[in-house]
């Protein structure tokens, strides 16, 4: 008797042993999953600037509240001197720092290469999360949510899309290289086919991201330089667009600073220079014929 009832409380103690694990197991694999499947889909936003006490990145913490986004703020790079980046500068980098540039696409100054680094900072934050990450600079002041959500949703496969291109004058002097086709149905999006100026905002997946490291340990041109270049480069593999409206506004949208080269403003002075030379040589002229006149008529 006594042995049936150890044997039957046994078996009772096993039951409920086997029951707890059983909902352990499924709750643990339940919430792996929706952790995998929040983390496929979350989709990060990251605005690197100096000062996190700016009121831009006060709207863009907001914006992130009130859209349900997930924002943060990633401290940039400052770079006091040349001695403090030239072990991040290729040797011709750091011969280019001392003249004059060649492009607008090289550095003059040491800032932009502090840039340079903060935006290498996010595409680590971009890979050690192995998601999606939009990064956007602190010269952003308002964001077209619309355009941020369709993107999101429907334009997933991309491992690149450039959210806030400026046109300049140097595009003038590029050639297309066109790497792949515009999708009709995504009007929205169009080929990166050059270099586009523009690192306010931009959306990159982690396998884009680890290229665009693995090909900058040392630089010697400029972050919105690089990204499209890497772009053309690797268009046949990763899935690059730009948009063919911009996302963002930034302060800084449209001014010329870094987007003219020095040749080509050297030969728009040169045109000038001849025009008002021209304009001289008519008006003395001019003045000279009619002085001529004068005497006659005397």
């Amino acid at each position: 008797m006594w042995v049936g009832f150890i044997y039957v409380a046994i078996l009772c103690i096993v039951f409920k042993i086997t029951k707890a694990v059983t909902y352990n197991t499924e709750r643990i694999v339940a919430q792996t999953f929706w952790c995998y499947e929040k983390k496929r889909e979350m989709v990060h936003h990251l605005m690197i600037g100096l000062d996190p006490g700016t009121l831009n990145v006060s709207k863009f913490k907001q914006w992130g509240e009130l859209h349900n986004k997930s924002c943060e703020f990633l401290p940039g790079v400052r770079v006091s001197s040349l001695d403090d980046i030239k072990d991040r500068l290729t040797p011709y980098g750091y011969y280019i720092m001392h003249s004059w540039r060649e492009t607008s696409s090289h550095f003059d100054s040491v800032g932009p290469a502090g840039c340079f680094l903060a935006h290498r900072n996010a595409w680590k934050v971009c890979c050690e999360r192995n998601e999606m990450v939009w990064v956007l600079e602190e010269g952003v002041v308002s964001y077209e949510t619309d355009l941020f959500t369709y993107l999101d949703d429907e334009c997933g496969d991309f491992d690149l899309i450039l959210g806030h291109t400026v046109p300049v004058m140097r595009m003038w002097k590029q050639r297309s290289i066109p790497t792949q086709a515009t999708d009709p149905e995504k009007p929205l999006l169009a080929p990166i086919d050059k270099i586009y100026y523009g690192a306010k905002c931009y959306r990159v997946s982690p396998g884009f991201a680890r290229q665009l490291l693995l090909l900058s340990d040392r630089f010697d041109v400029h972050v919105d330089t690089y990204i499209p270049t890497m772009a053309i480069y690797h268009g046949p593999v990763f899935k690059c667009a730009r948009t063919t409206q911009k996302l963002v506004r930034a302060g800084s949208s449209y001014r010329n600073q870094h987007t003219v080269d020095h040749g080509l403003l050297i030969l728009c002075l040169l045109v000038l220079v001849v025009i008002i030379s021209a304009l001289v040589i008519c008006v003395i002229g001019n003045m000279y014929r009619r002085c001529r006149q004068t005497n006659l008529t005397t």
